[in-house]
């Protein structure tokens, strides 16, 4: 029995059953061609491309993935994306409002910056201890 490759499905399959983990489009492909190979011979006998070359294949996966991104993110929010180059993707339970505020956290404390809010703690104890010294 052969079995036919859903690329967006497989893909979202990966991804959630790996929450939070970032792949690329290539080592997503790398994972379909050695986890369906069938499915992939078969995608391969069906295409008007020269695919005899494995790596001939895996381009045409990863072009595959990539185009599909935009379909997929449509369908399913959960799937993301990261800016650069390679882009990698990931499925995530949390909101994109969430993403922002804690990746703005992350650069705020990787810059080495502190917001007004950050010193307020240290505000406080500084004036208690002041006011401790003046009864």
């Amino acid at each position: 029995m052969t079995t036919k490759l859903n690329l967006r499905q497989t893909l979202v399959d990966f991804l959630k059953t790996r929450p939070e983990e970032r792949f690329t489009a290539r080592q997503i492909a790398d994972w379909i061609f050695a986890n369906l190979r069938e499915a992939c011979e078969e995608k391969r006998r069906n295409s008007q491309q020269d695919l005899r070359e494995d790596a001939a294949f895996m381009w045409q996966l990863v072009a595959e993935i990539s185009a599909n991104r935009p379909e997929i993110q449509k369908r399913w929010p959960q799937v993301r994306t990261t800016e650069g180059r390679p882009r990698q993707y990931y499925w995530t339970a949390a909101s994109e409002a969430a993403e922002v505020a804690e990746a703005e956290k992350f650069k705020a404390a990787e810059s080495g910056k502190v917001s007004e809010h950050d010193l307020y703690p240290l505000l406080c104890r500084y004036l208690h201890g002041e006011w401790q010294l003046y009864p």
